[in-house]
């Protein structure tokens, strides 16, 4: 009874991209049922946190690849890149707004990470958030 059931609902929903679990729950005596609904994260979607990435952030790095490993900000919930090591202006992990190109290491090759669809399950916070 634990299972995740994904809502589907119109984009600027507050029900937009959740993933939820039914619960089996004793209620006055009966059993009965709740729904415990979570925003996801890219990290909830396919790619797990403390996946090694390089990416190519906008603003940062003059177009290079950057190291780093996929983070999940637990103050905002966002998916983010934390980068191996400081970067010029201070930036130690950047949101996944600001990647224009993404790619994760397997079996000793890059493999390409589309970010749009990653971005696209992110909550709308993240999705416009400022990367300051």
């Amino acid at each position: 009874m634990n299972e995740p059931i994904r809502v589907e609902s119109a984009a600027g929903s507050p029900w937009a991209n959740r993933t939820c679990l039914r619960r089996a729950l004793p209620f006055a005596g009966r059993a009965g049922f709740v729904l415990v609904c979570l925003a996801t994260s890219a990290l909830a979607q396919g790619l797990p946190e403390n996946t090694r990435v390089r990416v190519v952030p906008s603003g940062i790095g003059n177009g290079q690849w950057l190291d780093g490993k996929l983070a999940l900000n637990k103050g905002s919930g966002c998916t983010m890149v934390l980068f191996d090591k400081k970067q010029p202006g201070g930036y130690t992990m950047v949101a996944l707004n600001s990647i224009t190109r993404m790619e994760r290491q397997d079996k000793g090759a890059w493999v390409d990470v589309p970010v749009k669809p990653l971005l696209a399950k992110e909550t709308k916070s993240c999705r416009e958030a400022a990367n300051d």
